[in-house]
């Protein structure tokens, strides 16, 4: 059995839950992610262990410290994507939208190849369990609308003005 240990990581005023497995980090979340209890039940034959020191996590603080302080780090820590083949596709594919720039569900369907799955997509990029790292929030509606963040948009609009990203409609 697995163990996948976890813990409550507090960075620029944000409580994240942060999750890792052997292979890597394989949740990241906030406290207003309504999928956090649910979330633990996703993951199969594994065993939880709360953490209770930073060191399990320094790749996580320093680079979210970071990010939060205006630099655009490299996200180059060991990641576990849990999902199926889709899923893995688009989040990845996420990992390629630049700090700063968006894309639209419909360029996201595209850049995977796959242009008639945008609905697909956006309910992939809804599961998406490495919230920031693969920057879900920075996925637009077409008509530059923000739409659903497991986040809530209060964080979805806080991260893209952080990011110099204003051309968008709440």
């Amino acid at each position: 059995m697995e163990n996948i240990i976890y813990r409550h990581i507090k960075i620029a005023g944000i409580d994240y839950l942060v999750m890792r497995s052997d292979r890597g980090y394989c949740y990241i979340g906030n406290d207003d992610d309504l999928t956090t209890d649910t979330y633990f039940n996703r993951f199969k034959n594994v065993t939880f262990v709360a953490s209770n020191t930073d060191d399990d996590f320094k790749e996580f603080i320093k680079t979210f410290t970071d990010y939060h302080n205006g630099l655009n780090p490299q996200f180059d820590f060991p990641m576990d994507f849990i999902g199926t083949p889709f899923q893995i596709k688009v989040w990845k594919h996420l990992m390629t939208i630049p700090y700063g720039k968006t894309e639209s569900y419909q360029e996201v369907a595209e850049g995977i190849g796959q242009p008639t799955a945008t609905r697909a997509c956006a309910h992939a990029i809804s599961q998406n369990p490495l919230m920031i790292v693969a920057p879900c929030h920075r996925v637009l509606g077409k008509d530059r609308k923000l739409r659903g963040f497991r986040g809530g948009l209060g964080m979805k609009e806080k991260l893209l003005l952080h990011e110099g990203i204003t051309d968008f409609k709440p």
